[in-house]
């Protein structure tokens, strides 16, 4: 285990405390300052989308500068701006402009970290590496729910208003925010000692590597139809809303839902540098689907926990996998090749939330939830049958 990946690590272990501590809320937070579904939807297309789609070009500045470390300290502190905003203002542009901030600093940080982590350990423990990270990110979004969890037990009563609630859980998660963005600071950039190109050549040289490769391509374009399916998770949680599940069981359930990440992330990872990395990441897609399948059925607590179980299984086996599966077939344009990838995401899941929050509002929740279904189903088959 090398340093920097343990340097990292921790950043994404206290970042992740600090989102996840609000994340369950946000929609429900929206909604209490007049949002609808649609524009929940499009607030989130974007947010998600932007964290995406900046990462082609952070991922291109970073190999063409070959710096990574700057440019994830700068994604970093955005993500903490974003979330000062969300405290400060409760008008529905200015909270929206917060959440895309944070957003933004995703999507700038995202690809030279993933690219800092590959170039961190030697090729045959990239699985295990991008493995762990996830696991140290999703350990700590379990233990920020947890932190929401006591928060609400101790903290409030049946009588304090939602809104009041939600803004206390934004102040206190700006602390492990500021503290993962310090970390960053020790981190050390890997020494790559590659010639300077030209943004010609460049470009040149990175599309090159990109068509040499048509199972990356064909990855690419099923990753694509996957994301489509792949809608705000804030639907969810209106969902749970909705059939009156409260706060604190909302919490819990997403508990179990990074509890389940975490058990899953690390051993996938591993599993992946043994077994072809295509059959764990249909096989998340294949839960995916099952899990949106059963999301209209949520009526109580129990099957709250179910689904989030579901959901947690899904991201714990693909997320990281894919990122390997990526690595794979990248040489010199690792951080350009994730940012594609993401851009691409990014792009399917605007369209996503969009679609979802009009088909919601049109057709009503359970027509959303079946519409994501098989679009995933779709997405994992093609993974499992048609990629090397």
């Amino acid at each position: 285990m090398t340093s920097n990946l343990v340097k990292l690590g921790f950043t994404s272990f206290f970042t992740d405390i600090s989102s996840e501590m609000i994340y369950p809320f946000l929609g429900i937070y929206f909604a209490t300052i007049g949002a609808t579904p649609v524009i929940i939807g499009i607030i989130e297309g974007i947010a998600e989308g932007l964290a995406y789609i900046l990462r082609v070009f952070s991922g291109f500045i970073s190999d063409f500068l070959q710096k990574r470390k700057s440019l994830t300290i700068v994604g970093y502190a955005l993500s903490t701006l974003g979330k000062i905003f969300l405290y400060i203002f409760d008008i529905i542009l200015l909270v929206s402009f917060g959440r895309w901030l944070d957003r933004i600093g995703k999507g700038i940080r995202n690809a030279p970290r993933d690219a800092l982590i590959s170039e961190s350990v030697p090729e045959e423990q990239k699985g295990k590496a991008f493995g762990f990270h996830r696991f140290m990110d999703t350990l700590g979004a379990a233990i920020g729910v947890l932190i929401s969890f006591f928060i609400l037990m101790y903290f409030f009563t049946e009588e304090s208003s939602k809104k009041e609630i939600l803004k206390s859980l934004i102040l206190f998660s700006i602390i492990p925010a500021i503290i993962g963005v310090l970390i960053l600071f020790f981190v050390n950039d890997v020494n790559r000692n590659k010639k300077q190109q030209s943004l010609k050549e460049f470009f040149s040289n990175g599309i090159t590597e990109l068509k040499q490769s048509k199972n990356l391509q064909l990855f690419l374009i099923f990753n694509f139809i996957f994301a489509l399916s792949n809608s705000s998770d804030q639907f969810i949680f209106l969902k749970a809303n909705e059939v009156n599940i409260s706060l604190k069981h909302i919490v819990l359930s997403y508990f179990c839902y990074n509890i389940t990440y975490v058990l899953f992330s690390y051993p996938s990872g591993k599993l992946s540098d043994k077994i072809p990395r295509k059959y764990l990441i249909g096989t998340g897609y294949f839960i995916y689907a099952l899990t949106y399948f059963f999301i209209p059925f949520i009526s109580s607590f129990y099957f709250l926990l179910f689904v989030f179980s579901l959901y947690g299984m899904f991201k714990g086996i693909s997320e990281g996998v894919e990122k390997a599966f990526i690595t794979d077939y990248s040489i010199n344009y690792k951080a350009s090749i994730l940012g594609l990838q993401s851009t691409l995401y990014g792009i399917a899941m605007i369209l996503a939330s969009s679609i979802g929050g009009f088909i919601w509002y049109q057709y009503g929740s359970s027509t959303m939830f079946y519409f994501d279904a098989v679009l995933a189903l779709i997405a994992a088959i093609c993974i499992i049958v048609i990629l090397k």
